[in-house]
């Protein structure tokens, strides 16, 4: 039979402790182990002491007194074993406890010397960890896991993006406080985190950094240190992934990345993307304004290009190419040369003639619901049409051409639409459905009369 080692030993210690610890109905037992820990010398347990953090957790949120040993086991534990640990702690009720949990295992993580790919890789597997528990921690959990991680690595991209997470889901007043503890960190430079990011790992992967170091920073000036296309590139490949991880803080941070840029050459699909992830996110007005707002720092063709693809696209929903011309609208308010007239009334004509009902389709079917979603845009093209009319943008014969062959026909396809949507009305006998349908087509009929009766004062 083998002999023992010292290793069979430890395990077999470790195994006893662990045990006794997870055993809740003998609480004088785990007391006795507890003490048996703190017993330990530093040799044992930096072999096996990271195994007995998760199941002492519990015990060192009730009992202040073991938190020295909890801090001692963190101290002489190898960091990769740590990051395991820390994700089974975290599975434990630490609200009591997460400054003795985070001050400890962020201490371990500073003086280590471990290496940037390791450090990276380790950072990478606790903020993975971290972020779903977000929602349900308390905000004091959330703001010591971000004083004891995100301060002290927020310039690596493995944390910065688990930065956003926390901020999204901190209170207003208490994400105040951590960004006022985060400005005043001597270690933090936007610049340094900027130039950075995009050395290291390319624009578009650094973004997150380029993002929350604006948001952290906001109301500096060290923008003037970074070149623009690598804040703009950055920007633009993050949008999406900054707004499916913090909603409306990430729209807020959108918004106000884009005065920093101007007039440059975003690189195009990208923007598109970008552009389409705003829309899409929450459909409000204030999208609106976020998608003028970088629009407004690019090249005014390319801008034009962008809401002209996203209009045009087969793929795009017809809400989505409505607000897309109610934000051309909003460029050629601020910016008269972002495309010449005779190109939006192309495409404003091309637009309004995607409204074809096809009648011959029977009452009932899904030929009314498609017809009423159209709507929208039809309303939002015929308001750009109106602005250049009052504008006296559109010449005499486009006026005309642009009522016979465009105005008169859809107004047509309305009027048989209403008679549609009576018909199914009664039918069905819902009468909200049939109510709000009617008002839909009589208010784009209305709009579509006043842009004729324009059209007609400048031809006289």
């Amino acid at each position: 039979m083998r002999p023992e080692s010292d290793e069979d030993v430890l395990d077999a210690l470790a195994s006893d402790l662990r045990d006794a610890l997870l055993d809740t109905e003998h609480q004088q037992g785990a007391a006795n182990a507890l003490d048996r820990v703190a017993a330990c010398t530093d040799g044992q347990l930096a072999y096996f002491g990271w195994q007995l953090l998760g199941p002492m957790t519990p015990h060192v949120a009730v009992h202040d007194s073991h938190q020295a040993t909890f801090a001692r086991i963190v101290s002489v534990s190898d960091p990769r074993e740590l990051s395991l640990a820390l994700c089974e702690v975290i599975d434990h009720d630490i609200t009591h406890c997460a400054a003795a949990v985070f001050q400890s295992f962020g201490k371990a993580f500073t003086t280590s010397r471990m290496s940037p790919t390791r450090l990276h890789k380790l950072l990478t597997h606790i903020g993975a960890a971290v972020r779903p528990k977000l929602a349900s921690w308390e905000t004091s959990v959330a703001v010591e896991f971000a004083s004891s991680f995100v301060l002290p690595f927020v310039e690596n991209d493995a944390m910065t993006e688990t930065a956003l997470h926390v901020l999204h889901y901190l209170p207003p007043e208490r994400r105040d406080l951590l960004l006022a503890a985060m400005r005043s960190s001597p270690a933090f430079s936007v610049a340094k985190t900027l130039s950075y990011a995009a050395r290291r790992n390319g624009a578009h992967e650094g973004a997150l950094c380029c993002g929350v170091a604006h948001l952290l920073c906001s109301g500096s000036h060290d923008f003037d240190a970074v070149d623009r296309d690598t804040i703009g590139a950055a920007m633009v490949y993050s949008v999406p992934k900054v707004l499916s991880i913090a909603g409306r803080l990430g729209l807020d941070l959108i918004a106000a990345l884009t005065p920093h840029l101007c007039d440059w050459d975003a690189p195009r699909e990208p923007l598109r993307e970008a552009v389409l992830s705003v829309l899409t996110f929450t459909i409000t007005s204030s999208n609106i304004r976020t998608v003028n707002q970088m629009l407004g720092s690019v090249r005014a063709g390319l801008a034009a290009d962008v809401l002209i693809g996203l209009i045009q696209s087969d793929s795009s929903d017809v809400h989505i190419a409505s607000l897309a011309v109610r934000s051309l609208k909003d460029q050629i308010a601020t910016r008269p040369t972002v495309m010449p007239t005779e190109r939006v009334l192309v495409l404003l004509q091309a637009t309004m003639a995607k409204f074809k009902p096809d009648f011959t389709e029977p009452v009932g079917s899904s030929m009314t619901t498609s017809a009423l979603r159209c709507l929208d845009l039809l309303s939002s093209s015929l308001n750009l049409v109106m602005f250049l009319a009052i504008r006296r943008s559109i010449d005499a014969e486009d006026a005309r051409r642009l009522k016979a062959q465009t105005i008169a026909p859809m107004q047509q396809q309305l009027s048989r639409l209403l008679t549609r949507v009576e018909v199914e009305g009664r039918l069905s006998g819902d009468e909200e459905r049939l109510h709000s349908a009617r008002m839909q087509i009589r208010l784009v009929d209305s709009v579509a009369d006043r842009t004729a009766t324009l059209l007609d004062q400048l031809t006289s």
